[in-house]
């Protein structure tokens, strides 16, 4: 196997860099990626593979998205991430013991020209309100982070937004790239992509 660039973006999710050559040795392309499709599985099993033993790193069992933006160049970037969270305070945190279960999305390498707003939770509950009225509005949101900071307790989103956000959504927010980068600095990656998507998946305890 060529050696791939691998990536352990947070203790749940994965970024690997494949060329126009790596996908020729996997013998598929970017238009035949899709969670049915039996090469794309195989293309996923070895990259797993290849993650541990050029990381030590394994995910969990449970579900997992998969994320595949096309390059210019021929080749792809794929995210591997685990569905799920930190359980609430006092509660355990369960793991499906099921088989890996892939949910592949597509997209083009570049978004459009977006404006960054932070929303800060003090609670996964509210953190979950939150998500939940951002979803309605699914088609102004172009990208989703969540970060978590360990001394505070917070939850915060990092949104990638076309144009300004709903205004049923923006109290308590704040816009800007600085403060979106001192988030990612100091606190704690969650989920670097689909943020909203996957909380609002996950069933409230």
């Amino acid at each position: 196997m060529c050696c791939l660039q691998i990536d352990v973006i947070s203790s749940s999710t994965l970024k690997i860099r494949l060329t126009q050559e790596d996908l020729a040795y996997f013998d598929i392309t970017f238009e035949k990626l899709d969670r049915s499709d039996e090469s794309t599985k195989s293309l996923l099993t070895a990259l797993m593979e290849e993650a541990k033993r050029q990381k030590d790193f394994e995910f969990e069992d449970g579900k997992l998205f998969v994320e595949a933006f096309e390059d210019n160049d021929g080749g792809c970037v794929i995210y591997i991430s685990a569905i799920g969270l930190p359980a609430p305070a006092g509660k355990e945190r369960t793991v499906s013991r099921t088989k890996y279960r892939q949910r592949i999305e597509k997209k083009p390498a570049k978004l459009p020209a977006q404006k960054i707003f932070v929303l800060e939770s003090t609670g996964f509950c509210q953190l979950y309100e939150t998500a939940e009225k951002l979803r309605r509005h699914s088609e102004q949101i172009v990208s989703s982070s969540l970060y978590y900071n360990e001394e505070t307790g917070r939850y915060r989103l990092v949104l990638g937004c076309r144009g300004v956000l709903p205004e049923s959504c923006a109290q308590g927010s704040t816009a800007g790239d600085i403060i979106a980068g001192v988030t990612a600095e100091h606190d704690h990656c969650l989920l670097e992509e689909n943020a909203l998507e996957i909380i609002t998946a996950r069933e409230m305890p």
